[in-house]
């Protein structure tokens, strides 16, 4: 074979190997991961995109998820408080990408960090397997040139293929956009402030290693680059405008820090020394979020059982108001909590816009086709009747229904139980209420999304009223919508 046509067979293997390598990214990215009407699974993830600053935002790994209680800090300085602590096995860099975007002006960053991302660096297959599905908020934070970075240097090629797999077989299929939404209510009722505090008894995972090696794993793996680090952290807060402050990890264990000055007293220096550099402040000291008393002990060294988790909070709220970072504000717990349930609501609209069709001009009966298709129930709805038309369940109930993207006219056709007060509807953001049997005007910058939220008056159970034995505060039944829009 000639030197010309060697050179041709060397040129088309390189540019079908760069051709296949890029197609194999981009079903990764636009296909598998990327789809943007799925919206995110986690509720902290949605109050995080969605809760309005000043807020304190924290982030770490399970260490910070199962032991801080972030409603100490709310109340403390009335700030809504948002932990996104998961799992200190997920890449630093991928933690701090989403922490960029979705940051607000005047958040206050605190970074209680687990030894591992100080004296070492990795991520673990959780990371990769899930990243398809309840991590993707991860994985979309990231510019596009990043998203390409990790798949070739990051993602772990079995975890494609598994996933690939379950597709195929049917192992896997998307929840709907009603299901998910219906679970981050379910989410924000079980644990509001996001933490997973936990009293026990569980099995203690204690025997395979002690204290001191469970605390340096991240070790084998090499010194991150501190300084980098340093900088990106400083970077992240002039573009924001936030404060960011680091911490300690909760350590629980009577031997933990017995080597402090060999094992962990450099760590500690060269970190101080990096941020020192750059204005970032480090709250504390280790020791002062240690216990010696393995009483304190959850399942592993790095957990803590609740009121460990409560001594370790307000250490860290006196630390941070000693550095001046925050100031007590007065703000009452019920005002933080009807913030949270209004960022849960409009992230509906952004749901409904992705994920729902249209409804055309007539009338729509709530039947299956209007609910799969059309609409999505947020908070103070009861389950379908049997005749698919839906109850209110409370004083408040929020709805969407998707519209065509112009003017339109919408009027709610529904039935009243009990007391006939009207209920009263608004569009949110609007703060005009009316009656809700008065037709709704959409304009046509509502981008074909009605958020609806409505008010009730008189509610009464049929317990209450000597109907039955039914205990919902049953009000406002809905039986079909009417869209009349322009065009």
């Amino acid at each position: 074979m000639s030197r010309s046509r060697n050179g041709q067979f060397l040129m088309a293997g390189v540019v079908t190997f760069v051709v296949l390598a890029v197609a194999s990214f981009l079903v990764f990215d636009r296909l598998l991961v990327l789809p943007a009407r799925d919206p995110p699974l986690s509720v902290r993830q949605v109050l995080f995109e969605q809760t309005t600053g000043p807020r304190i935002i924290i982030d770490a790994g399970s260490n910070a998820y199962v032991g801080l209680d972030p409603e100490i800090l709310e109340r403390r300085f009335g700030h809504q408080t948002v932990l996104l602590a998961d799992h200190a096995g997920y890449p630093l860099d991928m933690k701090l990408s989403r922490l960029e975007k979705y940051l607000h002006q005047g958040d206050v960053l605190i970074l209680p960090l687990e030894w591992n991302y100080y004296v070492g660096h990795f991520s673990d297959r959780t990371f990769t397997d899930n990243v398809f599905t309840a991590l993707k908020h991860y994985y979309r934070a990231l510019p596009f040139w990043e998203r390409a970075r990790f798949f070739f240097t990051g993602m772990k090629f079995s975890s494609v293929f598994k996933y690939i797999r379950s597709l195929v077989l049917g192992e896997v299929a998307r929840p709907s956009s009603r299901v998910i939404v219906s679970e981050w209510y379910a989410q924000l009722k079980h644990s509001p402030f996001g933490a997973a505090l936990n009293d026990g008894p569980v099995p203690r995972y204690v025997g395979f290693f002690d204290c001191r090696s469970m605390l340096l794993f991240g070790e084998k793996n090499g010194a991150p680059d501190l300084e980098r680090l340093a900088d990106r952290l400083a970077a992240i807060a002039r573009a924001r405008q936030v404060k960011i402050a680091l911490t300690w990890p909760v350590v629980i264990g009577k031997d933990c820090y017995d080597a402090y000055e060999r094992d962990f007293r450099p760590a500690e220096n060269a970190l101080r020394a990096a941020m020192g550099r750059v204005g970032i402040p480090i709250l504390g000291n280790p020791r002062d979020y240690y216990f010696a008393d393995e009483r304190y002990m959850l399942d592993t060294y790095y957990h803590p059982i609740a009121e460990g988790a409560r001594i370790r909070t307000r250490r860290l709220a006196e630390q941070v108001a000693e550095a001046g970072i925050l100031a007590s504000q007065a703000v009452s717990a019920a005002e933080l909590a009807q913030q949270r349930l209004e960022a849960v609501d409009a992230a509906i609209a952004g749901v409904a816009y992705r994920g729902l069709v249209p409804a055309s001009n007539g009338t729509h009966v709530i039947d299956q086709t209007a609910v799969e298709n059309n609409m999505l129930f947020g908070r103070g709805w009861s389950q379908p009747e049997a005749n698919s038309f839906i109850w209110s369940d409370g004083l408040e109930s929020v709805l969407a229904i998707r519209l065509p993207e112009r003017r339109c006219r919408l009027t709610l056709n529904h039935f009243l139980h009990g007391e006939q007060r009207d209920s009263e509807v608004r569009l949110v953001p609007s703060q005009t209420w009316q009656s809700a049997s008065e037709p709704i005007e959409v304009p046509a910058a509502a981008r074909g999304v009605a958020l609806l939220q409505l008010r009730h008056w008189d509610v009464k159970s049929p317990l209450e009223l000597g109907q039955g034995t039914d205990p919902r505060l049953l009000k406002f039944n809905l039986q079909s919508f009417t869209v009349d829009c322009e065009g």
